[in-house]
């Protein structure tokens, strides 16, 4: 399975977008060089005020130029326009053929090789969990533990996402300790507990039972979703 975007593609891109902003702005329109100039000069000024409201708004002033500058080439914006086009195709393509997370020979999950454009899951065979943590940037992450073998009575799931759904598969009987933060996105944890997040953090703790499990997860997005399912 093809990662959603290849090295080579990502790379190409960034050549592409560079490119064409240094002929825009020597070559087209040399005025938007001062543009990018003082937006980042503000933006580097604000981190010695990062604590203050001043800083704050010199942030975000300097980023603003440098995204008009950036976004008012047209040059800019074929190329930008053709790589959410690729990324689109790809990931729709990743949704209905998605890859493992990493599985070894004796069955244990483990997550040493991050993929950061793809769909991923753990195996549908029975397998050895361990601690997961896991960097991702775009595309589904689905994390099924009805099929974990050697549960501990704490069992950590980490996973730091950019865009896309995150999918956690309980056993019934297991205490769920879920911790969630987004810029924008949805926690729901079965029929129990459902709220929109909106740049805040989100928590929730089921009820303790006998055997003593207890599943912690810990998710934060830019924008994407976390459900946490019984089964």
């Amino acid at each position: 399975m093809k990662q959603l975007v290849s090295t080579e593609i990502l790379i190409s891109f960034l050549i592409l977008l560079l490119l064409s902003n240094l002929y825009y702005i020597f070559f087209v329109k040399t005025g938007m060089l001062l543009v990018l100039i003082l937006g980042a000069l503000l933006i580097f000024i604000s981190q010695y005020f990062r604590k203050k409201l001043r800083g704050l708004v010199q942030f975000w002033i300097g980023l603003s130029l440098v995204l008009f500058g950036m976004l008012s080439n047209p040059y800019t914006l074929i190329v930008l326009f053709s790589f959410l086009i690729i990324l689109a195709v790809r990931y729709m393509i990743t949704r209905r053929k998605p890859v493992h997370v990493i599985v070894t020979a004796d069955k244990d999950v483990h997550v040493y090789g991050q993929k950061w454009f793809n769909t991923q899951e753990t195996p549908k065979e029975v397998y050895r969990f361990d601690d997961i943590h896991l960097q991702h940037a775009v595309g589904d992450v689905t994390i099924d533990l009805t099929n974990a073998a050697n549960l501990q009575e704490e069992n950590l799931i980490v996973v730091n996402h950019m865009l896309g759904k995150t999918t956690v598969i309980v056993p019934h009987h297991y205490q769920t300790k879920v911790d969630y933060s987004a810029l924008y996105g949805q926690l729901k944890v079965g029929h129990e507990f459902t709220k929109r997040a909106k740049n805040e953090r989100l928590t929730y703790l089921s009820e303790e039972y006998h055997n003593g499990v207890m599943i912690k997860i810990i998710v934060s997005s830019i924008v994407g979703d976390l459900e946490v399912v019984h089964r």
